[in-house]
């Protein structure tokens, strides 16, 4: 009967060595010994021997038979905080290898597509080509800080006539449209009101016009380097409905 306090079941965790932490680290020094046997024939790896064989007595009464889903949702508990570094480095091995331990020794394993930051890729990959163009020490800075905000390239031409807030955007269908993602232009439009960037800048926050903001994003039907130079300004696409917001394709890499 719903509510019948006889029915009711009051359990508490038993804090023992058999841990959630421990079972996960158990898992992951399993993946270690089945990864060092195969190191054994190429590298001297006496010295890691000997580790494991001080360690493994310590999980001797740990279980290793933690399932994908609890490694993957778990959550250090604050009672043992000292696991925290250890647990995450454990969970980073187990990822490596897909939870998977006959994936251990293969040079090439499945990793979903998913796992790779491709935003993070796409602006490491932005910069590389701005740091191209802009050669001079100090004219593209990566990861501004103001303001308790870090806006992706600050960009600051000895040539050009003006500077240039610059975030980059992986999104494809910035192609298709002559607009950009509302949320997107406020953020970029933001870090152009930043007090701390003008003053970076050397501007005068009164009188000066706004900063120039550009979005750059992948094209494919562009060049894989940028086609402007340091020496002179180009006329970017200007976003529809914004003061000077403008933004700019480039070409990705594709293997063939």
């Amino acid at each position: 009967m719903r509510g019948n306090i006889t029915d009711n079941v009051c359990s508490y965790q038993v804090y023992d060595i058999d841990s959630p932490e421990n079972q996960i680290l158990k898992k992951a020094l399993c993946f270690c010994i089945k990864q060092l046997d195969i190191y054994s024939f190429s590298v001297d790896i006496s010295c890691l021997k000997e580790k494991v064989r001080i360690v493994s007595p310590y999980f001797k009464n740990v279980s290793d038979n933690v399932s994908i889903k609890k490694i993957k949702s778990f959550k250090t508990n604050p009672i043992y905080k000292d696991y925290m570094r250890a647990v995450e480095i454990a969970k980073l091995l187990l990822k490596r290898y897909s939870y998977n331990i006959t994936n251990i020794g293969k040079t090439e394993i499945f990793i979903p597509p998913f796992w790779i930051d491709m935003s993070k890729l796409f602006e490491l990959y932005v910069f590389h080509h701005l740091r191209r163009v802009f050669t001079v020490k100090n004219e593209i800075t990566y990861h501004v800080k103001a303001h308790y905000q870090e806006l992706d390239f600050l960009l600051k031409p000895e040539i050009w006539s003006e500077p240039y807030i610059i975030d980059a955007k992986y999104k494809p269908r910035y192609k298709y449209s002559c607009g950009i993602n509302m949320n997107d232009a406020r953020e970029v439009c933001g870090y152009a009101r930043l007090s701390n960037i003008y003053k970076r800048l050397g501007l005068d926050e009164e009188t000066t016009l706004p900063i120039k903001c550009l979005i750059i994003y992948p094209d494919q039907e562009q060049e894989e380097s940028f086609t402007f130079t340091r020496y002179k300004e180009p006329i970017f696409d200007k976003v529809a409905g914004y003061v000077r917001l403008y933004k700019c394709g480039i070409r990705l890499p594709v293997i063939r």
